[in-house]
């Protein structure tokens, strides 16, 4: 598959203006929607523990799609939500993550940044080792010419390596070699493509306040901790001391009604839940099986051992020691 047919193009023509684009290369504006199965998501390989994810924290749909209005020239990036929130600008030496905060974004160097949620994967050119390597994509399909948005394109199927199994459609823009839709588990498409308008000016820069990523992370932690030391405070607060108690602890809990889940450990490992014994609503716990439930005069309470191998009596003791040790 490497000639030309007639009025078409080589794999080799292709890889090349997919790789490199034309030069000088236009500023390109538009809109992304992707998806992804919800099965099939899984822990995001990422290059180091400084590297910034873009496209995340986009807003999905009841569909599962999301959808991102973007700018991008060259290596300079531009990522804003459906409904215009900034969530990333990735300028010449640096970029501006507002993920978690919309005011005071994280700034990073701009090699940190990885395209790889909500369809950003479209905005950057694929590198001629993954593409052209020796474990790389390969073509199982003529290139075939097509349009898309109204614009010259090609069109290829790819086989996968045997670790990445899923053959892979591209649409590949004729003039800028950018991927305009890409289609395999998931997929993920231009569905505006705009190409030659400059960017407003400083588009690419952030000039108001930021943290640095290390102070982010200091800052993550420091509330991680601060909350761990709220749910151990109010815990203890609920029952009454016992030398040799099990562990517990609680992951998430209501102030106001006293409900609570969490973990135990010690001699009878597992989870405890309980919320007041007048609840009337369904009690969806997410365990993968029912656990033992009971009731006492203020409390209903569940129960999942790890080692569900007590014996009736055992049982029926140890929810007496929840009932009666926990009256607050």
């Amino acid at each position: 598959m490497s000639d030309p047919g007639r009025d078409g193009i080589s794999w080799a023509q292709l890889l090349t203006l997919m790789v490199h684009g034309p030069d000088p290369e236009p500023p390109v504006r538009g809109a992304i929607t992707s998806y992804w199965p919800p099965e099939r998501f899984g822990v995001i390989p990422l290059k180091g523990p400084g590297s910034v994810v873009a496209g995340g924290g986009v807003q999905t749909g009841e569909d599962g799609t999301g959808s991102i209005r973007v700018w991008r020239d060259g290596d300079r990036v531009r990522i804003c939500d459906s409904d215009g929130a900034l969530k990333l600008i990735v300028g010449a030496e640096y970029c501006w993550d507002f993920t978690e905060n919309d005011e005071v974004p994280a700034s990073s160097p701009a090699a940190a940044v990885e395209y790889l949620l909500s369809g950003t994967g479209l905005l950057v050119r694929r590198g001629a080792r993954e593409l052209a390597g020796d474990d790389a994509i390969r073509p199982v399909s003529p290139i075939e010419p097509a349009s898309f948005l109204g614009r010259p394109a090609w069109s290829v199927t790819l086989a996968a390596p045997p670790a990445r199994p899923d053959p892979l459609l591209l649409v590949v823009d004729a003039e800028t070699g950018l991927i305009l839709q890409s289609r395999s588990v998931g997929w993920a498409a231009w569905t505006e493509f705009v190409v030659g308008e400059p960017p407003p000016p400083d588009w690419f820069e952030w000039t108001g306040p930021s943290r640095s990523a290390a102070e982010l992370r200091a800052d993550r932690r420091a509330e991680e901790v601060a909350d761990r030391r709220r749910r151990e405070k109010w815990i203890a607060e609920q029952r009454a001391p016992l030398e040799h108690e099990s562990p517990v602890w609680v992951h998430s809990y209501d102030p106001d009604t006293g409900s609570f889940h969490g973990d135990i450990g010690g001699r009878h490992s597992g989870m405890l839940a309980r919320r007041p014994a007048d609840a009337r609503d369904d009690w969806a716990l997410g365990w993968d099986r029912p656990g033992h439930r009971w009731r006492d005069e203020r409390w209903e309470w569940a129960l999942y051992l790890y080692r569900d191998d007590l014996s009736p009596s055992a049982l029926a003791d140890l929810e007496r020691q929840f009932s009666s040790r926990w009256p607050r």
